[in-house]
Formats: C-alpha cells, structure tokens, sequence
C-alpha cells in the first residue's frame, strides 16, 4: 500500500511519515518546490514536487488506491489576510480531495483545528462534533470553510476523514506556534501566565494526531466522517502548566497576570488592526482562551470508535521536552 502526504516536509507531515513507515505503507512526500524534504527521506519518503494551488500537479502524484493525507496549512501564527487563507487552506484542501476523488484514493485524510469549531464549549456544556461552529480567527474560518468544500465534493466514493484537533505539540514544531511559545515559556525559570489558571486549555501530542490519522485511514468508511481529538480528556491549566514544568526537570515560578489590564492591551490591539483587516496575536479571544474553558470538549464519538491514544499527556510531555533539550531549546 502506497500513502501520499501534502505538506510531508512540515511537523505533522513528518509524525505521519513516520506512522506510515512504522506500518509498513511505503510513503510519498509531496510539498512546494524547494521545501526542505531531508527529514522526509530520512524517515524512507519519496519526495515529489507539488503546488496545492494546482490540482493537476495533485492529480499527477495520486494512484488509484493510495491513501491521501492533506497536511498542507497556513497556520494560525501567520496572521495572513482572509484571501490569502482563502488561497492556501480552503482551495488547498478541496483540490487536493478532488484530486484524491478523481483518481479513486482509498482514503483522504484532513487534519482541520478546533479552532474551526471556535470557543463553543464550557465546562457543563462540553463541545462534540455536532456542536454548531463559531470559530473566532481567519484560521479557524478557513478550516471550517475547507471542511464546507471537502463535504460538497464528497460524492460517497473516496471517504473522508476529518479531525479537529486542538494546539499540537511534539518534537519538530513550528517554532511560532501556541504550543511550542508554551513550552518555551515553561522551560524558563519564571512563566507568565494569565489570569488564575484554573481554566482547561487543550493540547494535542503529534504522535498521537498522525496515529489517530493512519488508524483510521486504514478503516475508512463511505462518506465524510468529523472527530474530536486529543491526549485525553481536558486537563486543568494550572495542571497541565505544572506537568511541562516538571518535565524539563526544575520546579517553575509561575506568575499570575491580572486578566484585565491583559485584556485591555488586546482591546487596543484590535482597534489599532482593524483598519488593516487584521487580527493581532493577542486578541480578546485568545485571552478568553487563556483565562476561561471556552475549548472544553467531550472525546466520546472518537473514543466510541475504538480509538485510544497512545501516549497520555504526560508521556507526550517528556518526548517533548526531552527533544527540546538535545536540540537546545530549553
């Protein structure tokens, strides 16, 4: 069996190599030109150009019964403008899915967000797959617009399998994303954090995404099917803060920040960008995040299918800082 993965180069391109290999399905790296495809044919890819802007260049790569993983993305961190996620993440995803429909794919794989779904949750009303979206970034837009034009091409012949994890963390992250900025913070002596951390605030370890992507890649079923996905259930912040702390081997000093004046700052930060059709990076929604359980979710749709993780939270944690370390960035 044969897999091609879009956007094979990046982090969770690589973690999905990797899984592939593990099982013995030979891999294909399919990224732009000129992306860095070392760590790729490390793991035994083949690499091949490809532009998702171009469906054919898609279709070109794709072999009747290959498994197809998207993982190409503008990510959140990029702050890019809406015709620009339009571009990359919404018209990305939907030609590489009518290029997997076109030349019969088993499968197609779509690693979206939960910042598609947007804060909806709280902690007595915990969101599920059906919860209605409200997403609160352009990001989050495009995921849920790719997930839109995913199911308006299905036509039950190549099935569908789309995930909406939070925040991903593991060795080999984007350096600018939330979750490696956390980890960052956390392997200081002295952390900021906001409000009284008793909030729960989502993460994702990379392996257990790309494990969770080949499972169910490989028992796919006709239509497009929407999961939840995470380490475990939620954790709270003051928790999870207190295990990454541990885990890079000294007990932190975590400094509480007043909510308000944080809160404020994002305020003016919003009105000095809106001219500019732009969201800064603190934004009201992301000190919501921080500081209240908007994210909360409930795992029973995909735990009821008989997935479990692999590594619990705690475990992903040590992976992570342990590469930190041998790479030097902690």
């Amino acid at each position: 069996m044969r897999a091609i993965v879009i956007g094979g180069a990046g982090f969770l391109g690589g973690h999905v190599i990797a899984e592939l290999s593990r099982r013995g399905i030979a891999p294909v790296c399919a990224d732009r030109p000129g992306a860095d495809t070392e760590h790729a044919r490390s793991l035994g890819a083949a690499c091949v150009d490809a532009d998702i802007r171009e469906r054919p260049t898609l279709e070109s790569h794709i072999e009747p019964g290959d498994l197809v993983f998207h993982v190409a993305a503008l990510l959140g961190v990029a702050k890019a403008t809406r015709e620009r996620y339009r571009e990359l993440n919404v018209e990305g995803a939907t030609n590489a899915y009518a290029a997997a429909v076109s030349k019969r794919a088993a499968a197609f794989v779509f690693p979206s967000s939960l910042a598609a779904q947007g804060p909806v949750g709280s902690v007595g009303r915990p969101m599920t797959e059906d919860t209605p979206p409200r997403p609160d970034s352009l990001y989050g837009w495009s995921k849920l617009e790719a997930e839109r034009g995913i199911a308006a091409l299905d036509d039950g012949s190549v099935p569908a399998i789309v995930f909406r994890p939070p925040p991903i963390y593991g060795p080999r992250f984007t350096a600018k994303s939330a979750a490696a900025t956390l980890f960052r913070n956390m392997a200081k002596p002295t952390a900021f954090i906001v409000g009284a951390a008793r909030n729960s605030l989502p993460l994702c370890f990379v392996g257990n995404l790309a494990h969770a992507m080949v499972d169910f890649a490989l028992r796919a079923r006709p239509g497009v099917s929407t999961y939840l996905v995470a380490d475990g259930p939620p954790l709270p912040l003051g928790d999870m803060l207190a295990t990454i702390g541990k885990a890079f081997g000294t007990n932190r000093r975590l400094l509480h920040v007043p909510t308000a004046p944080v809160l404020g700052a994002a305020r003016l930060l919003e009105a000095a960008c809106k001219p500019f059709g732009k969201t800064p990076r603190l934004s009201t929604d992301v000190v919501r995040g921080m500081t209240e359980s908007v994210y909360h979710y409930d795992l029973a749709r995909i735990n009821d299918a008989g997935w479990k993780s692999p590594w619990s939270f705690e475990e992903g944690v040590a992976v992570t800082a342990s590469w930190m370390r041998e790479t030097g960035l902690a």
